[in-house]
């Protein structure tokens, strides 16, 4: 009887070493390596490099004009400017209907070219001039103080020629230019300028 009691005694005591080996926070996988510890990837192992992935998602994803387009967008608003002050000053100061109706169209297509245009450099983060420049307001102030038998026929040249330079620029950039709203806006208002030269000329021809 003591001998059992004995053996019983032996096997509850190798029992409780077993489950205390296995409570010892070691695992051991298929291999038999220890995985104790083991963290597995994607989840509690921070990963810089991953999180260095969108780093820039915050960024700004509109497209920059190159310099050229820039340089051509700050000229193309002055010029409308000075285009939509000179055409206002003559429906102010022209004696002549024809002049004056002119004028008028000037102003309204110069002005929706002029918003458009703005609005496409707004779009790519472009800050444009806010006025025409110094030159072309000490211009308008000239005509201003004109009389009126030389005004009109003196406004039509001089808006032939701000609208001939105005063609030849729109044509080179129409060819060399980068960016496609630009180019858009360019195939756009080009058949405007060239029927206000057309116009211009005629109404200067019937000038004495």
């Amino acid at each position: 009887m003591k001998t059992i009691k004995l053996l019983f005694f032996l096997a509850m005591s190798v029992g409780i070493v077993s489950l205390t080996a296995c409570g010892d926070g070691t695992r051991t996988g298929s291999d038999g390596n220890d995985t104790t510890n083991v963290v597995t990837p994607g989840y509690d192992d921070p990963n810089p490099a991953a999180q260095d992935v969108n780093k820039d998602k915050d960024t700004t994803n509109r497209a920059a004009f190159s310099d050229d387009d820039r340089k051509f967008v700050e000229d193309m608003v002055e010029s409308n400017y000075a285009e939509i002050k000179l055409a206002t000053l003559a429906q102010e100061k022209s004696t002549n209907s024809e002049v004056k109706q002119v004028a008028k169209q000037l102003e309204s297509d110069h002005s929706a070219a002029l918003t458009k245009l703005k609005q496409i450099a707004e779009s790519k983060s472009l800050t444009v001039p806010g006025a025409e420049s110094d030159k072309a307001r000490n211009q308008a102030e000239r005509f201003a103080e004109k009389k009126a038998d030389k005004f009109d026929k003196d406004w039509c040249k001089e808006m032939m020629d701000k609208h001939d330079a105005s063609i030849k620029k729109l044509e080179k950039e129409q060819n060399d230019a980068d960016d496609a709203d630009l180019k858009a806006w360019i195939t756009e208002t080009l058949p405007v300028i060239r029927s206000h030269h057309d116009k211009l000329m005629a109404c200067h021809s019937k000038l004495k």
